[in-house]
């Protein structure tokens, strides 16, 4: 697309194409000016960043999913963890407790 009319009339069609709101229109034109290599104008580079931050949040949302799922299991685990441990420190006590006991028998004999 190296004739100035060709690259005019493409731009025009993006415009166009956004005006109307067919986004899957101007996204079609845009990847098409990107792999011919032809400069972009300011619109076509604004609605560039736009669709590359769209992704980027989609990204950053699907990340945060997964996350607060992993936050949401590491806390189950942390609960039944902290459960454990209290049952074992009551066993602890009772088991100590059983040996006094016994060390008292033992020492009236």
């Amino acid at each position: 697309m190296s004739n100035p009319f060709t690259n005019w009339l493409q731009s025009r069609k993006f415009s166009v194409a956004l005006k109307q709101n067919n986004i899957q229109l101007a996204q079609e034109l845009l990847e098409k000016k990107q792999r011919l290599g032809v400069k972009l104008s300011l619109i076509e580079k604004i609605f560039r960043d736009k669709l590359q931050l769209e992704q980027n949040s989609k990204e950053y949302e699907r990340e945060v999913l997964v996350l607060r799922k992993q936050t949401s299991q590491n806390s189950q685990e942390i609960q039944e963890l902290t459960n454990k441990s209290q049952q074992l420190e009551k066993f602890v006590e009772d088991v100590h407790k059983q040996l006094k006991y016994k060390e008292q028998e033992v020492g009236s004999i």
